[in-house]
């Protein structure tokens, strides 16, 4: 996966995608890349967390995260780190990125990712059945855990 400005990634890329997507811009140094990518993805791996109803699959966006980031070296990290306490410490620039990842809306695929992570996914293959056909939280309201998973996630309020 190739580093990626902003404008060429789409709502339908998941935390998956996303974070791989992050890694190629901070081996690359590509440090305003790396750090959209990263909200990008900690936003759309916050919805899913709202939104998937098995609490034991929503572990699933931190094991990607730190899997992901065991290809870059420490000084790549240290640079990443850096770049993103100095981006989320201005205010401006965190008005911006808030203004951006909102602007993404929430995401236009299903988050089998996490689904397949939970247990009662592994309940059900270790029964030799399939999981219930309703993963998601019934009646979820898609605005609302936008709204939050962006203002959660990346501390957006008032930003």
């Amino acid at each position: 996966m190739p580093c990626l400005e902003p404008t060429q990634l789409r709502n339908d890329m998941n935390p998956v995608v996303l974070n791989r997507v992050m890694a190629a811009c901070i081996a690359q140094t590509q440090l305003d890349n790396a750090v959209f990518a990263f909200a990008l993805s900690g936003a759309y791996g916050h919805f899913d967390s709202l939104r998937v109803a098995d609490k034991t699959a929503h572990q699933v966006v931190k094991v990607i995260r730190g899997f992901t980031l065991q290809s870059a070296d420490s000084a790549q990290l240290q640079a990443f780190q850096s770049h993103l306490t100095a981006t989320m410490g201005n205010p401006a620039q965190r008005r911006g990125l808030c203004a951006s990842v909102r602007s993404f809306g929430p995401p236009a695929y299903f988050p089998a990712y996490m689904v397949q992570h939970g247990m009662a996914a592994m309940s059900a293959a270790t029964a030799g059945s399939t999981p219930a056909p309703r993963a998601l939280v019934d009646n979820f309201d898609e605005a609302r855990g936008w709204t939050a998973a962006v203002t959660s996630y990346l501390q957006c309020e008032g930003a």
